[in-house]
C-alpha cells in the first residue's frame, strides 16, 4: 500500500532538487577557476532530484520496504552518523587525506564486515585508493585547498 505521506516527502524532495539545480546554474556552474559557486549544488540537487524520482516512481509502482529497521541496522546507521560527526571534528587538525582512508575503512566496515582476507583488502584499497583520488582531483585538479592537518605545517 502506497502512503500518501511518503509520496508527499518524496515529491517535495524532488521540488526542492530542482530548485537546487535551478539556484546552481544561476550561480553559474564554471567559472574562471574552472568551477563555479554552483558546480557542487548542481550535482547535490541533481542527485537528489534523481533519487527522489526513483523513490517515487517506486512507490507509486508499489515497490516499497516494509520500513522496519532491525536492531542491527539501527546501530550501524548509529555508527555512520556518529563517525561522520567525529572525522568532521578531526578532519581540521588531523588533515582530509590523512584521516579519509580510515574513515571509508571504517564505514565500509560497519556495513559489512569482510570474511576474506581479499575482502579486507580490496576495503583498505578502496578506502586509499579513494583518498588519493580526492586529492588528486581537488587539490591538484581544481585547486581546492583541503585540510592539510598537522602534515601541513
Amino acid at each position: 500500500m502506497v502512503s500518501r505521506s511518503e509520496v508527499a516527502f518524496s515529491l517535495g524532495l524532488l521540488v526542492l532538487g530542482v530548485w537546487i539545480v535551478a539556484q546552481a546554474l544561476a550561480y553559474g556552474v564554471f567559472g574562471p577557476n574552472i568551477t563555479g559557486a554552483g558546480f557542487f549544488p548542481l550535482i547535490a540537487g541533481a542527485l537528489l532530484a534523481l533519487s527522489s524520482a526513483g523513490t517515487l516512481v517506486r512507490q507509486v509502482r508499489g515497490r516499497t520496504e516494509s520500513g522496519r529497521l532491525e536492531a542491527a541496522e539501527t546501530l550501524r546507521i548509529g555508527g555512520v552518523v556518529a563517525l561522520t560527526a567525529l572525522f568532521l571534528v578531526l578532519v581540521e587538525r588531523v588533515g582530509l587525506v590523512l584521516l579519509t582512508p580510515f574513515y571509508v575503512a571504517v564505514v565500509a566496515y560497519l556495513i559489512e564486515w569482510p570474511t576474506t582476507l581479499r575482502g579486507h583488502a580490496t576495503v583498505w584499497a578502496t578506502a586509499i585508493g579513494f583518498a588519493i583520488v580526492a586529492y588528486l582531483v581537488f587539490d591538484l585538479g581544481l585547486n581546492v585547498p583541503l585540510p592539510d592537518g598537522f602534515l601541513g605545517g
